[in-house]
């Protein structure tokens, strides 16, 4: 158990160089274990766990919840990232909602107390300024969200979003482009901040132009030229 943890944080992208390996063995030391159930919530706003949470097992989203309730996913995670860093250092409860993706797999994490993760950046500043590096990329994400629900028309925002999942999620496949990511119509209205009436209408004209294809819940371009024109 202990080998396939140490394997899991190398696949962390925070850990490179010649210290990378002292860094994976003093990380492994503070992180704990934990499954969640599938379509299990991780942690809700006003959560003040202040946890640090590295994704071992499954996929993440993390949403923002409006006060209306409406939900918007602002990232989608994949073995190997870390989330929670910026909660675990502020003492104010969190804003956001990190939840399994969906109800077909199951998540596992390691978990770090906001104390524990505190001297482990202060011990590794290297680490701490790749997790800023993080923080900023994340910003810029959330930022580009931001600007496509005030300047792009839904259809607009759909076809950059998948130009965007097949960049990081993308596999060659007859005729065009397969996402490797199960993915519903509510996953994708809430990462485009429409409502899935509207999404699934906009996915049934991608596909009858033949944009877009779907099977089992994976979706793949097919038709790259006329899906960029609606970005």
């Amino acid at each position: 158990m202990e080998e396939e943890k140490i394997w899991y944080l190398k696949r962390l992208k925070l850990f490179e160089g010649p210290g990378a390996a002292e860094q994976i063995r003093e990380l492994d030391k503070i992180a704990h274990h934990k499954h969640y159930k599938k379509n299990q919530t991780v942690f809700l706003p006003g959560d003040r766990q202040r946890l640090v949470y590295l994704l071992k097992k499954g996929h993440i989203k993390l949403c923002r919840i409006s006060p209306l309730g409406k939900s918007l996913t602002v990232a989608l995670l994949e073995p190997g990232e870390i989330f929670g860093e910026i909660e675990a250092l502020d003492n104010r409860p969190t804003a956001a909602v990190a939840e399994s993706l969906n109800a077909l797999e199951a998540v596992t994490v390691c978990e770090i107390g906001h104390k524990d993760y505190e001297r482990y950046l202060h011990q590794f500043p290297e680490i701490a300024i790749r997790v800023l590096k993080l923080v900023g990329a994340r910003a810029r994400q959330l930022e580009a969200r931001m600007e496509d629900l005030a300047f792009r028309t839904v259809p607009s925002r759909l076809a950059n979003l998948f130009f965007e999942l097949a960049e990081k999620y993308g596999e060659p496949s007859d005729g065009g482009t397969r996402i490797r990511l199960r993915l519903t119509h509510q996953n994708l209205a809430d990462l485009v901040g429409a409502n899935r009436e509207t999404l699934t209408a906009i996915i049934g004209e991608f596909r009858r132009k033949g944009m877009v294809t779907q099977s089992k819940g994976y979706f793949s371009i097919v038709d790259k030229g006329s899906l960029g024109q609606l970005r």
